[in-house]
This record gives C-alpha cells, structure tokens and sequence, in this order.
C-alpha cells in the first residue's frame, strides 16, 4: 500500500517508521524543511501517569495515559535505542495543590491511590517498566516544613512528592531523526503546507499541498493526520468533525540548565 502521514513530529514520524516496517511505501509531509522541529522538539515531554487528571473519576483519562506511559519506552525501541544514556530523563515532578483548587486534598489523595492501583495492575499485565526504571510508584505528601521551602504557603495548600517524570525530547529527536533517513521505504516531504484532503470515486484518499508556491496532488490508499497546527482544519476537507466541543489549552514553559 502507499500510506501519507501528514505531519513530521514525533508522532507522525514514529508512525511512519512502523508502517515502513511492515513493508509500505510511506510519504511524510511537513510543513518546515526538517522533521521534528518544532512542537515535537520543544514540548515538556511529560510521560503521564494520570496524576493531573482527578477531575475525571471514571478514571478513563488516567488509565489511557498509564497504559501509554508504559509502552512508552518500549515503543520507541523498536525504532531507535531509547535508553538512560541515550535521553535525557527529568528528576521526578512535584505538585503543589492550589489554594483555589477545585479538587480538594483528600479527593486528590483518592485520585492518586485510584492511580497507584491502575498502574501497578497495568504493569502487573504487561511487564512493561516505566521509562525502563526500575522505581516503584510513589506519590507522597510533602510535610510542611520542608513544602514551605518550596513554595508559598500564602497560595499552596499542599505539596505532593511523585515518581512521574519527562523525557527531554532534544534528546529523542535526533535518534528519530536518524531512523528516518535510515528507512529506504519513507519520503519526507518537506517544506509542503497540506491544504486539504479529498475522496476519489474509487476510494483513494487525495493529498493537496503548496510548495514553494507550487500546487501538488498525490493519491493514497490511507492517510493519517498528526498534523499539530491545522489537524481540525484537514479534518473537516474530509467532512470528519470532533464528536464533542473542542478545547483548546495554552501552554508557557520554562528550561533551566543547571551546570
């Protein structure tokens, strides 16, 4: 089969890597001249264990998060060597409860110990480790003195010690990267804005994109859309629409490199 996958980050590109393996020709489109550029290079890398989501207590956004923080790693070692001397791996994250949070410590303590339970069934199941660590879960209460060197007490409540951590993904791009020059059966298409997606009478799926101002058409037997920016607007060219409302979260960060 001839495959597209539009949009060249890290997901588009793992992606391709696997459906390549399986032995089909696959174009990668992205709008910049290199993969992994920009989203894909400098968001937090946050491998989630379900900790942020107590506000959902069918527990289903943690459990989907769990389950993917487990094969995390070894997922992209099928690809590339993702180890702790390959990438960069964060020291473990703290989280600090709000004054004006809308989840209250014990309901939060709750959510945790739903979490803690998940994720040992999981691991349990799979024989799967966390970011290859050999680390028990923990996610413990901060006492107060030593919370109060952390932060201010005026406006945090609470301050809970986890195991979850990121990975820097300035480290993993490279190594994806390399994978993707190495795979004979992928094209990258760079530097092509893909404008819309349209249905031929026999079933193909149509690729149009500008580059450099040129107008190009390409026709597959399956396109997948990981596009970052754009992914809803690609969407609706095919009449695919969210089946619920759409939220939309702005996210700043900070990096600080210690010596």
């Amino acid at each position: 089969m001839r495959i597209a996958i539009l949009g060249g980050g890290c997901t588009g590109v793992c992606a391709a890597l696997e459906i390549a393996a399986h032995g089909h020709d696959v174009d990668l489109y992205d709008e910049n001249a290199v993969a992994i550029s920009r989203a894909g290079l400098v968001n937090e890398g946050k491998i989630h264990l379900g900790l942020l989501y107590a506000k959902d207590r069918s527990l289903r956004t943690a459990e989907l998060m769990i389950t993917g923080a487990l094969q995390f790693s070894a997922c992209l070692n099928r690809w590339i060597d993702f180890n702790t001397d390959t990438v960069a791996i964060s020291t473990p994250f703290h989280y600090a409860v709000h004054t004006g949070s809308m989840v209250s410590i014990d309901a939060l303590q709750q959510h945790y110990e739903r979490c803690r339970r998940l994720f040992e069934d999981a691991r349990s199941t799979s024989g799967l480790s966390y970011l290859g660590l050999d680390e028990p879960w923990r996610v413990e209460r901060v006492p107060s003195r030593e919370a109060d060197r952390l932060v201010s007490s005026e406006h945090i409540q609470a301050v809970f010690s986890t195991s979850e951590r990121s990975v820097d993904p300035r480290t993993v791009a490279p190594l994806l990267k390399g994978a993707l020059g190495a795979a004979s059966r992928i094209s990258f298409i760079g530097n092509t804005r893909v404008t819309s997606v349209t249905r031929t009478a026999r079933g193909r799926l149509v690729v149009h994109g500008v580059c450099d101002g040129a107008y190009s058409a390409e026709a597959y037997d399956h396109v997948a859309n990981t596009l970052w920016h754009g992914r809803l607007e690609i969407d609706a060219t095919l009449g695919l629409a969210p089946e619920r409302p759409w939220l939309y979260r702005y996210k700043f960060g900070s990096r600080i490199r210690r010596a």
